[in-house]
């Protein structure tokens, strides 16, 4: 049975192994991200046990049961590996710090073929809550992603996106909107290596609620789209 554990939180993200071409066959291996943090106890809360400190990851193959990835992660620290494009069943046994298995998270995660003339991967979204953090993500191609999606108005979000477009030129817009999805002002994006685009928001002259950013690419073949949910809750 599915079962969304209330210890921890995840993210999940899927990106092509390299840049093939669009019109490579939809076999072509997918490259799945997993990045989690432990949801902090309730205040009052005497049954909870932990804190999650590990969780060991069984990836399977919804369609045979053939088991595509196994192993560990901590919390804040990024775990990939490569698989076919389908449905996988991933169960993730939650450990605390002396081995004791706290609760097993079972889901499933769909990773598409993006094989379309203009695909996008999943956005990974950053957080600085200082000057010094946000130059060293925007030097850092391998900075891991954060799994909440809830911020202070002091952190700085930076968010990439893999943007496969094959040999013709693609536009990247990114849109700050509200949490309806009307738009409220453009933002800043620019190119970077591999394929990646990013663009970055300043969540200080925002006022706690919920928001988005949305991320568009387009050229004359297509286009395709991600939207990336927030909240500033102080």
């Amino acid at each position: 049975m599915r079962h969304s554990s209330p210890l921890i939180r995840p993210w999940f993200g899927v990106a092509r192994v390299d840049e093939a071409p669009a019109a490579a066959s939809s076999t072509r291996e997918m490259q799945v991200h997993f990045v989690w943090e432990p949801v902090p106890p309730v205040p009052g809360d005497r049954i909870r046990t932990g804190p999650p400190a590990r969780i060991s990851v069984k990836a399977s193959r919804a369609t045979d049961g053939a088991v595509v990835f196994e192993g560990d992660v901590r919390p804040s620290t990024e775990l990939t590996f490569d698989t076919a494009p389908g449905r996988l069943l991933l169960v993730l046994a939650i450990h605390d710090a002396d081995d004791h298995v706290l609760d097993t998270d079972v889901r499933d995660v769909i990773v598409g073929a993006l094989t379309g003339s203009v695909e996008v991967g999943t956005p990974q979204v950053m957080r600085a809550e200082s000057a010094r953090e946000f130059r060293e993500i925007e030097n850092d191609p391998s900075a891991v992603p954060v799994a909440t999606r809830d911020f202070a108005r002091g952190d700085h979000l930076v968010v990439r996106l893999p943007v496969y477009a094959g040999a013709s030129p693609v536009d990247v817009t990114a849109t700050l909107a509200t949490k309806s999805g009307a738009p409220m002002r453009s933002l800043p994006v620019a190119g970077k290596s591999n394929a990646v685009y990013e663009t970055d928001l300043l969540l200080s002259a925002l006022p706690p609620g919920e928001y988005a950013i949305s991320i568009k690419a387009a050229n004359a073949d297509g286009d395709a789209s991600e939207t990336v949910p927030f909240r500033i809750v102080q």
